[in-house]
């Protein structure tokens, strides 16, 4: 079955059971319980039985059947399509673990995005945690920066900074390769740090520009630096590794 027709199923039977519910409640108005004694208070507990009985019915029927209506013209509460199809095709169970501030507008978006994504695939786990509230379980993870979603499956994990529900599921596709490429940087040489969050690091002096530690104030700009490139050969499926070249010491095997 489809993702619209499944959708589509789900939404027919959120209305029935949101109908059988408005039919029992209309049909509790009109009825007269008769009798006297212990056969009239025996006659109230049974209805009041099937009622109780058919309410929990249809709980667990919308429960599994749960309709998502987006009103919104952009479409502001519906996971992209690419992330959606990744998640139904899920055929083994992945973790997903998001870290975001409450205060960030596009943190909690992408938190809204991805609860959608997990009730498309009961196969797909997702936990959300507010660093700020929680840092233990940040640390835990090594998350130390906010919109970073840690993805798990089997043995592999990947950690995909982003509020983009799109590159969230590229994430989860990369977690369940079996084998990734490669691309190693060397270290030990006062190379630059590829984990450097994707900030160019440098200095502002008191006379001119500098790259060096001559400067007294240190100015992070965005978009800059090895770290983006390193998330753009993750974004391509591959693995960034840094290996440390010094004298004597073997490099490794792989």
């Amino acid at each position: 079955m489809s993702g619209e027709q499944s959708e589509w199923l789900d939404a027919l039977w959120f209305a029935a059971c949101v109908a059988a519910l408005v039919v029992l409640f209309a049909a509790a108005l009109r009825l007269r319980v008769y009798g006297a004694g212990w056969r009239r208070w025996a006659l109230r507990l049974g209805v009041i039985a099937v009622a109780v009985a058919a309410v929990l019915a249809a709980n667990i029927a919308v429960y599994r059947h749960d309709a998502h209506l987006d009103f919104t013209r952009e479409g502001a509460f519906t996971p992209s399509r690419e992330a959606a199809d990744i998640v139904r095709s899920l055929q083994e169970p992945v973790q997903l673990v998001y870290f975001y501030q409450k205060e960030n507008a596009a943190g909690r978006a992408a938190v809204t995005m991805l609860e959608l994504l997990g009730r498309l695939n009961p196969l797909l786990s997702v936990e959300i945690v507010d660093i700020d509230r929680n840092p233990a379980r940040a640390g835990a993870f090594g998350v130390q920066l906010y919109n970073t979603a840690v993805i798990v499956a089997a043995t592999h994990r990947v950690q995909v900074v982003s509020t983009d529900d799109r590159e969230v599921a590229l994430g989860i596709l990369r977690a369940l390769r079996r084998r990734q490429p490669v691309v190693c940087f060397a270290t030990g040489h006062g190379e630059y740090d590829i984990d450097n969050f994707e900030f160019h690091t440098h200095f502002e002096g008191s006379h001119a520009h500098s790259h060096n530690s001559e400067g007294v104030a240190l100015v992070q700009m965005e978009q800059h630096g090895l770290g983006r490139l390193r998330r753009a050969i993750e974004k391509l499926g591959m693995e960034a590794r840094k290996v440390e070249l010094r004298p004597g010491r073997p490099l490794p095997e792989d």
